[in-house]
């Protein structure tokens, strides 16, 4: 008997070692990892970048998702550039899942920027001058969290936009890329999009009729100097769109006829609202 109690004692004692041992792992591992992590934000904004971490408005235990994250975390490289050896020397960026990125690739090749939208369970990307290949777009496909894309002098194909997760996105623009009316008519599969923003080339007859036929509201920002009064009168009969107008060449009467027999309908040109009716009943214009 004596020697089984020994046994216990000695079991007992080792587990209380193991976890002991087990407990002080962990804390030296967490301190690296956040060591890691301040080396990374120095480093990320001796280039030019800044990199937050939030925590979201839903984080409440008691009423958050359990599947999101507890920390939000953005990473802002739009006004500087970063290329890609600065990328390949941060493997520590992988320990910092990113949930919204801005990004400059125009010192980028496309497999970096591909490489970057695998890595990362985005739900938000905005990017100018990068180049969203096949690839790139079936990997934001895979992603089950992406829901915003805007690209400003951007790369993106018909055959890529057809990659694109267009069910769940809620906020696409795509003005100043290659992307044409005809792959356009993918938009037909969208069924969240709220925001789309396209430039003058992109958008033709058809375009407003796909927009019409999927009959969810929608806000539309048409931007460029070839986008005249011709393309007002392709929307006129779009119920369902909230138009906004940047830089265009549409003419005040462009915008008259396009209100006739709807006193309520809404313009935004270049920020300044056009139409419309105020509290008193009176327009806006």
């Amino acid at each position: 008997m004596p020697l089984i109690a020994n046994r216990k004692d000695a079991i007992v004692g080792l587990l209380a070692v193991v976890t002991i041992v087990a407990a002080v792992t962990a804390i030296v591992v967490e301190f690296q990892r956040i060591e890691r992590r301040e080396q990374l934000v120095t480093e990320i904004n001796s280039a030019g970048g800044v990199i937050a971490f939030t925590v979201p408005y839903d984080a409440d235990p008691d009423n958050r998702d359990r599947s999101q994250p507890t920390t939000y975390t953005s990473l802002d490289f739009y006004k500087a550039t970063i290329d890609d050896q600065w990328l390949s020397d941060r493997s520590t960026l992988q320990e910092c899942p990113l949930d919204q990125l801005f990004l400059n690739g125009e010192r980028l090749s496309d497999e970096s920027v591909t490489s970057v939208l695998q890595l990362h369970p985005l739900e938000f990307f905005q990017g100018i001058n990068v180049r969203i290949s096949d690839d790139a777009a079936a990997s934001l496909s895979s992603n089950t969290r992406f829901r915003e894309l805007l690209l400003e002098k951007s790369h993106l194909s018909d055959s890529a936009f057809q990659r694109l997760p267009l069910e769940r996105i809620e906020q696409l623009g795509i003005a100043g890329t290659e992307v044409t009316p005809a792959g356009l008519a993918e938009l037909r599969r969208c069924q969240r999009l709220r925001l789309l923003i396209l430039d003058g080339a992109q958008f033709n007859h058809e375009v407003a009729q796909v927009l019409q036929s999927n009959g969810r509201p929608l806000s539309l920002l048409l931007k460029g100097p070839t986008v005249t009064d011709e393309y007002l009168g392709w929307l006129k009969p779009v119920m369902n769109v909230s138009l906004a107008l940047n830089r265009t060449s549409v003419t005040p009467e462009g915008i008259a006829d396009y209100r006739v027999g709807l006193p309520d309908r809404t313009v935004f040109v270049d920020g300044k609202r056009h139409g419309g009716r105020t509290n008193a009943g009176s327009g806006a214009d």
